[in-house]
């Protein structure tokens, strides 16, 4: 009887511990800050031409898209008459200039300060809004999607 007296009273203690834990105050809703304006404006380029701010990028290692944080975006500015400059978003340092040319409609050749010599990059895609860019890389293939920014 004294075990089934310990077994009882554990389960019982094991029971009441259970709904202990599961019950808790509820929590306050937050209430919204004041949202800032963003620091860029959304807009549509025409082909390549244009501002573009890095978003995001996908590694073949891990196969997910990764969110870029503000303080490690990248500005891409692509002229209609062949320039091309990168800079940091955050810090608005030039990283690399140099120029650019559409050899084939699914890719770009840059030759800037940031390399020894002119390299091509795939296009995967291109709309007014988003580019997207892909690279060989050490697990497969890396893209980059940039946004459209005035």
């Amino acid at each position: 009887m004294k075990i089934n007296f310990k077994i009882l009273s554990f389960i019982l203690l094991f029971i009441l511990s259970v709904f202990h834990s599961s019950c808790t105050k509820d929590k306050e809703i937050p209430i919204p800050k004041k949202v800032e304006p963003l620091p860029y404006t959304f807009t549509e380029n025409k082909g390549i031409v244009g501002k573009w701010l890095s978003i995001s990028s996908y590694d073949g290692f891990d196969r997910i898209w990764h969110e870029t944080p503000f303080k490690y975006a990248t500005e891409l500015e692509f002229t209609p008459e062949g320039g091309y400059m990168e800079r940091g978003f955050e810090d608005r340092r030039i990283y690399c200039q140099g120029q650019y040319s559409m050899t084939k409609p699914d890719s770009v050749w840059i030759n800037s300060s940031c390399y020894t010599g002119a390299f091509e990059t795939a296009i995967s895609e291109l709309t007014p809004t988003i580019l997207v860019t892909q690279q060989e890389g050490r697990h497969g293939y890396v893209y980059f999607k940039y946004r459209a920014i005035e």
